[in-house]
């Protein structure tokens, strides 16, 4: 913990700040090229592309993308929430465009998709069955997604909707339930069947990402 005595200079650029924290009254020369030297450094390590060419491959029909919602509730939403729409950001490896904040999208739950064209009732039913046999024995519904789900939405751990976003059955039965309920959820007409869990609503804007992995150089 650094004492109030200390001053606190900040330098912010890119949308990052940075803080210098020094027991003296006023920065001297060779801090204030510190204050220069670091944001500059760190550009040049983590900005490989240019906006001109992260636009052209995120969009380029070959570049494999994921379409992501994130939302307060996850790791990354400290890192996208300080840019707009249409910025760009490089982490992990990856690219991502931030390309629209999302403020109607309040709802957000998990969940796992049962597609009724490949399975019939009674195999969807023996697999809820043992969907929620395992949950009520104490399995991370995270890790069920990972066994059961059959969509591969990157999305469905946190899954955020708006209130018109999904076919009224599913908003419905989401509004019904409180946060930590496990239950499911058929839309027959379109044979969709799910075993949800409700999050907390969302308080925050949610960021939609455009995102793919760096090209090889």
């Amino acid at each position: 913990m650094w004492h109030l005595s200390r001053q606190v200079y900040i330098y912010k650029l890119h949308h990052k700040k940075y803080y210098f924290y020094h027991p003296i009254k006023t920065p001297t020369m060779k801090h204030l090229l510190l204050f220069l030297l670091l944001p500059l450094c760190n550009y040049a390590q983590t900005n490989l592309m240019s906006k001109e060419e992260a636009n052209k491959y995120l969009y380029d029909k070959s570049t494999k993308v994921a379409i992501t919602h994130i939302c307060e509730k996850q790791p990354y939403y400290p890192i996208v929430s300080p840019y707009k729409e249409g910025e760009f950001i490089e982490k992990d490896g990856r690219i991502l465009q931030v390309t629209k904040i999302a403020k109607d999208e309040t709802f957000c739950v998990a969940y796992i998709f049962l597609d009724g064209s490949k399975l019939s009732e009674k195999e969807i039913a023996d697999v809820r069955e043992e969907i929620l046999k395992k949950h009520k024995e104490g399995a991370a519904f995270k890790d069920l997604i990972k066994q059961y789900n059959t969509d591969g939405n990157p999305n469905s751990e946190y899954f955020s909707f708006s209130e018109k976003g999904i076919v009224p059955q599913f908003t419905a039965a989401v509004k019904s339930h409180n946060p930590g309920d496990v239950f499911t959820i058929d839309v027959p007409q379109k044979k969709w069947y799910y075993v949800v869990m409700r999050h907390a609503d969302n308080l925050l804007p949610v960021y939609v990402t455009r995102s793919a992995a760096l090209p090889k150089k």
